[in-house]
Parts: C-alpha cells; structure tokens; sequence
C-alpha cells in the first residue's frame, strides 16, 4: 500500500482533479481552507499568497505545496482545472474568477 492511496482522486464535486493542476489565491484563513481541502486529493496544488498567514505558509511547506508569492495575474490561470478566488477580498474573488 502506497503513501498516496489514502488521498482522494476527485475533488466532492466530483471534479476529476487527480494529477490536475489546482490553483487557491489567498493569504488567511479561507484560502487555507480551501488548501487543506484539496490535500485530501492527488491534485498537483499551486498557491499564490503575497504574504500567507503564518500557519498557512507551513502548511504550504509541510505539505510540499507550490507557493507563489505573487500578486494576481490571469496567467496563473492557465493550466489549472480547478482554481478558488478565497482572498477575503471580494473585488480581488471576482477579478479572479472572470
């Protein structure tokens, strides 16, 4: 029994996610959330967190997860099949999710 057979390959929504690129835009609470979540599946997760709180950027490092500490571009978009807008901002939420 391997390392990975307990992780979930699709995502409750019944998205297909495994191997997948998924995307979280977020510094607090909501975007680790949403991170922790998607841990539970065989995604590839991508972070993008200009300054992640604290207990999320370990999170992030514990668990092998891509951090990008960078400010929103439409380009980080590209390639994934999944992505959550959870900046607490909802001006940002809705630009991303254009």
């Amino acid at each position: 029994m391997g390392a990975n057979d307990h992780l979930l390959s699709v995502f409750p929504a019944f998205l297909k996610v495994e191997g997948a690129v998924t995307a979280v835009f977020g510094d607090g609470a909501e975007a680790f959330a949403k991170a922790r979540l998607l841990g539970n599946t065989s995604a590839r997760i991508v972070a993008y967190a200009e300054n992640p709180r604290f207990d999320y950027a370990a999170f992030l490092v514990d668990h092998d997860i891509e951090l990008h500490r960078s400010a929103f571009s439409p380009e980080q978009l590209e390639g994934a099949v999944l992505a959550f807008a959870a900046t607490g901002n909802a001006e940002l939420d809705r630009e991303i999710v254009r």
